[in-house]
């Protein structure tokens, strides 16, 4: 049982960090929970450093974890 509410909370904080990265003009943005990091996937083709910290502070903010952990990653999606 405690294994369901840990997977819960950590699909909440994904949506919650989600719907930030949207409002703040990322859209599409996919967040997962990795073993030991968060993966961050940017629908843009690049990201400026302004745009790197900003990604970074929502994330931290939302998932409660260690800047050195966000990993980002810009992608095209495809039509």
């Amino acid at each position: 049982m405690a294994a369901l509410i840990n997977l819960t909370a950590l699909a909440e904080k994904e949506f919650n960090t989600e719907i930030a990265l949207e409002a703040k003009g990322f859209s599409d943005a996919v967040v997962t929970f990795g073993e030991d990091n968060v993966e961050v996937i940017i629908n843009a083709t690049s990201i400026n450093e302004q745009d790197v910290a900003q990604i970074q502070d929502i994330v931290t903010r939302n998932t409660e974890v260690d800047v050195s952990k966000v990993v980002i990653t810009p992608v095209v999606k495809e039509e």
